[in-house]
């Protein structure tokens, strides 16, 4: 089974760039090494069942009638912005509980999301798990007449059909997007900049490529507005973002770089 090898040697990868990137900012951040070892381990954690949990709750309501143990089996589904906001939860928490400032914790596991969001998005592209619509665009990807075929589009024969493939598409953003980030880090910036600007940065180019979905593999929700359940997410990520700025904003004259710990 070569595509879940790959997929799952690039969930590896993902998780362990993202430790390294978290420490490497977490101590550079003036966290201790105690404050990533809560963080650390409970933002995969995280991540993996709140990324199921969201997946069940939103994509397969249809089949818990029929099988409510689907909420335990963790490899069943799982949906990037619920990891997401697993991650966020966390980071409120440890930075609440260990008494540092949430801004700074906040960017350290921004940019570690970001780092392992990016390899993670790395395997959708290889093994071309979102194919979207019918295009012409030089991103366009061949997927086999059979695909075609499961999203109902008007093709007949067994030639390969031209889509989009939105994992692809987002690595190639996601990839610009870590290298930005990674830049910016190393500036001396207000604490929440970084976390801020990232979001907006994913959550923009995010609600646009939803429109290269297929609606078979991401329907619409809402009655007044008829967008995905990724775009309303980027949505809100977007305003957590600017909220973010206009905080951080907000506290810009009290330092430059404030310390990890509130004294």
């Amino acid at each position: 089974m070569i595509i879940p090898q790959t997929f799952g040697l690039c969930a590896m990868a993902a998780t362990a760039l993202a430790v390294i990137v978290a420490i490497r900012q977490g101590r550079r951040s003036g966290l201790t090494s105690t404050d990533l070892a809560i963080l650390i381990p409970s933002c995969v954690v995280a991540t993996i069942v709140c990324a199921h949990v969201f997946d069940v709750a939103v994509y397969q309501r249809d089949r818990l009638t029929e099988d409510p143990g689907l909420w335990l089996r963790l490899d069943q589904g799982i949906s990037l912005f619920g990891g997401l906001a697993g991650i966020a939860l966390v980071t409120l928490v440890v930075a609440l509980a260990r008494r540092l400032q949430l801004a700074v914790v906040a960017d350290v596991a921004a940019l570690a999301t970001l780092v392992g969001l990016t390899v993670g998005r790395l395997g959708c592209a290889l093994v071309h798990d979102h194919p979207g619509r019918p295009t012409d665009s030089i991103f366009g990807v061949e997927f086999p007449a059979g695909t075609a075929r499961w999203l109902d589009l008007d093709h007949a024969g067994p030639e390969p059909v031209v889509l989009h493939d939105v994992g692809l598409e987002e690595f190639l953003v996601l990839v610009v997007l870590t290298a930005v980030a990674f830049v910016l880090g190393r500036r001396r910036m207000n604490a929440g900049k970084l976390a801020a600007l990232i979001a907006i940065g994913y959550a923009v180019p995010r609600f646009f490529l939803d429109f290269l979905r297929h609606p078979v593999i991401e329907p619409a929700y809402g009655l007044v507005a008829r967008l995905t359940m990724g775009q309303w997410c980027s949505t809100g990520l977007l305003a957590c973002g600017v909220l973010g700025l206009v905080r951080v904003a907000a506290t810009s004259r009290r330092s430059v770089l404030p310390a990890a710990t509130v004294r």
